[in-house]
């Protein structure tokens, strides 16, 4: 097996703090950190992760206030494609911070993107609130998914604009609190289940980020 296969890959930041006396100096800008439940100095390594392989593929040292919003294009267009040469990507895995309308856009779109599939946790910004509140008003059926969580049988379509292609999605739904969470799928013919299994495919690179950090010290910040 190679490895590098690049057949399915997954994105993702991982936050790295940074508490030093010169953070002005240095242009370390603010992101998102986990632990402080905050925005925070620090750098954003964004990492691209082959599924089936479970190894990196390459890495962008990136400054704390970059967004998926400003790194995807670029990335795919220029870093990855450096790193892939000829290979064809097919299938993407990204969490809700790429929802953004051109994120889905440059995976999915043949010519300027990989023209690859896209399975994803959707952000539910204004245009996606819209879908899911049409979607409940058609009164879908809640099936078992654990002790805490149902999904809906039903599923529904959120286009990507300019693309052709849109996204099936499904509601999963916690139900002590009511809280809803949206993931869909590209791929033509999958359930509702389909698409929730489908996206646990994404886990492995979480479990990859935290091999880098635990034994090849990715926060050892230089």
């Amino acid at each position: 097996q190679k490895l590098i296969e690049a057949k399915r890959i997954a994105f993702d930041f991982k936050m790295q703090e940074f508490s030093g006396d010169d953070i002005t100096l240095k242009n370390i800008g603010k992101g998102p950190s986990p632990k402080r439940k905050i925005c925070f100095p620090g750098f954003r390594p964004h990492i691209a992760w082959d599924v089936d392989t479970s190894a990196p593929i390459t890495l962008e040292f990136r400054n704390g206030k970059a967004r998926a919003s400003t790194t995807i294009k670029k990335f795919v267009q220029e870093l990855l494609h450096n790193s892939l040469g000829q290979q064809n990507v097919e299938h993407v895995y990204l969490d809700s911070e790429y929802t953004a309308e051109h994120s889905c856009q440059s995976i999915v779109a043949p010519q300027e993107g990989l023209g690859a599939d896209l399975t994803m946790c959707v952000k539910q910004n204004k245009r996606v609130k819209k879908y899911i509140t049409a979607f409940l008003e058609t009164t879908p059926n809640w099936l078992f998914f654990d002790e805490n969580h149902t999904y809906s049988q039903q599923t529904f379509k959120i286009p990507i604009q300019g693309t052709g292609k849109h996204l099936q999605c499904v509601l999963k739904r916690k139900e002590k609190t009511g809280q809803l969470r949206c993931f869909g799928s590209t791929l033509p013919g999958l359930t509702s289940m389909g698409i929730l299994k489908e996206y646990s495919a994404r886990w492995r690179i979480e479990n990859g980020i935290k091999d880098l950090v635990l034994n090849y010290y990715l926060e050892n910040i230089p």
